[in-house]
């Protein structure tokens, strides 16, 4: 990742290019990576491209217990 950046030819401090990085990242995994500690810009992408891989195995994961049940007088 700091490759690409030098490449690219910004330059701002870590913290800033976190910022922008993690205000990009999909709510679903903004919302489970910013309970994660990470030390440096490359560890949260390493965290990103890891939830990213367990939200993808585990689909059902993103449903929020939304589930319809038959109502007694209806139950068979």
């Amino acid at each position: 990742m700091e490759l690409l950046l030098l490449r690219s030819g910004l330059r701002e401090e870590e913290r800033t290019s976190i910022a922008r990085f993690f205000s990009g990242l999909n709510m679903e995994v903004r919302d489970k990576v910013e309970i994660l500690s990470y030390k440096d810009l490359d560890e949260l992408v390493q965290l990103c491209i890891r939830v990213e891989h367990q939200l993808k195995r585990n689909p059902s994961s993103k449903s929020y217990g939304f589930h319809s049940y038959p109502r007694k007088d209806q139950a068979q």
